[in-house]
């Protein structure tokens, strides 16, 4: 049975907060309705990553990275990895969850 996953993506919005975690709770209870076998409902949600709309070399990425724990911007890589592992068979009892890939900057 193939895995289906939708990314949606909201930059440069206001209030980005309070817009996720109304998001998240959507996420949530949709994880908690599909109660049929093989169909889980997870976020992911990334944090500095370096890509072209926000190079790790930025003009505001010193002080952007004084948040993340690590110290160091996230690779498109690190959320491909984050989207391979909840679509994997091996996570099946993981639905409504939000995985934060941001190098603990939302610690």
């Amino acid at each position: 049975m193939a895995r289906r996953w939708q990314s949606l993506t909201l930059s440069g919005h206001r209030r980005v907060r309070r817009y996720e975690s109304r998001f998240g709770s959507l996420y949530q209870k949709l994880g908690q309705g599909f109660r049929r076998p093989k169909i889980t409902v997870n976020i992911i949600q990334p944090g500095l990553i370096d890509t072209d709309m926000n190079p790790a070399n930025g003009v505001f990425s010193t002080e952007m990275l004084k948040a993340v724990a690590l110290g160091h911007y996230g690779e498109p890589q690190d959320i491909g990895a984050a989207a391979a592992f909840l679509s994997s068979f091996d996570v099946r009892y993981i639905t409504g969850a939000t995985l934060n890939v941001d190098g603990g900057q939302s610690a």
